[in-house]
């Protein structure tokens, strides 16, 4: 009787643990969209197909699998923006100072080392329930 119990409650557990890794990944993705949101609706698109193209060879020649999309934006300041769904975002002030393929390349492993180091998921689990020494206030991300 005594192992039947522990039985279902161990599988009871394991549904509640799958059922919260489901809705973490759920809260990851539309927060991830709300920041990308952001990002557009606070700055304008370049379209440049030349340079979509480059940047994602670029990025499949050093295997860097989790990128899907590469995007220029209108600022003066220099930045660049990675999301979790594997959108990266240059600012054209930022494209001004690339002067060779090795330059991009290295801004685009830093950019992909955040996906790699899940820094995007540390953030989001910060700002769900902060430190002692990270107040929420100082958590939000501003674009």
């Amino acid at each position: 009787m005594a192992a039947k119990t522990y039985f279902i409650t161990f599988l009871l557990i394991l549904s509640s643990w799958n059922t919260s890794a489901q809705s973490d990944e759920q809260e990851l993705k539309e927060w991830t969209l709300k920041n990308e949101t952001k990002l557009l609706e606070k700055y304008s698109i370049v379209q440049s197909e030349w340079f979509v193209e480059e940047c994602l060879k670029l990025a499949n020649s050093m295997q860097l699998t989790d990128i899907n999309t590469c995007q220029l934006f209108q600022s003066d300041e220099i930045n660049a923006y990675v999301f979790n769904n594997g959108h990266v975002y240059f600012s054209t002030a930022l494209l001004k100072l690339i002067n060779n393929e090795h330059q991009l390349a290295s801004i685009l492993a830093h950019e992909y080392a955040h996906i790699e180091l899940t820094h995007y998921i540390k953030t989001l689990k910060k700002i769900k329930k902060p430190g002692i020494f990270f107040p929420k206030k100082l958590s939000l991300i501003h674009i």
